[in-house]
């Protein structure tokens, strides 16, 4: 059986692509990597998702640490701190907080309906603590953000 370059090149790029994309820097990281080493549409042409895990970045998405003293409530709060909490981060969470106001839902919402609208991604995966958390998690699958929305969260993100 013969297979097509890209798919022969994707596959050999799989056995690595799970460890970087379980974080939203490394997401992003592999994403471009993927993109320009075997070209965007190969996700597309080979129908390729990536099920993104810590799709809230352990809750930096949520919006629940916008500050270090916010992140040394937490057990997480020094890898929030390494990881997330930067100017790119910050630029994220703003995005989200506006385009949250706009649709009048949670940042968590937002970011969740993000990656549920990137063809790469197949399914995000999120943990919830609450029965409240579980709802934004549901509620999240039936947001359907415009272009201009998934434009202004992407521009955050790079």
């Amino acid at each position: 059986m013969r297979f097509p370059i890209a798919l022969c090149l994707l596959a050999c790029e799989l056995h690595c692509i799970q460890p970087p994309l379980n974080d939203l820097e490394g997401a992003v990281r592999q994403r471009q990597h993927m993109d320009t080493r075997l070209g965007a549409s190969t996700f597309g042409i080979n129908q390729v998702g990536v099920v993104n895990y810590f799709a809230l970045a352990s809750g930096f998405l949520t919006g629940k640490y916008r500050t270090s003293a916010d992140a040394a409530k937490s057990t997480r709060g020094k890898g929030i701190i390494e990881k997330y909490l930067n100017p790119r981060g910050l630029r994220i969470l703003a995005a989200l907080d506006e385009v949250g106001r706009r649709y009048d839902v949670s940042p968590a919402r937002v970011a969740l309906a993000w990656q549920i609208a990137r063809p790469s991604i197949t399914a995000p995966i999120a943990s919830a603590t609450t029965a409240n958390q579980v709802h934004e998690l549901v509620a999240a699958t039936k947001l359907n953000l415009d272009k201009a929305a998934i434009e202004q969260l992407d521009t955050a993100s790079k």
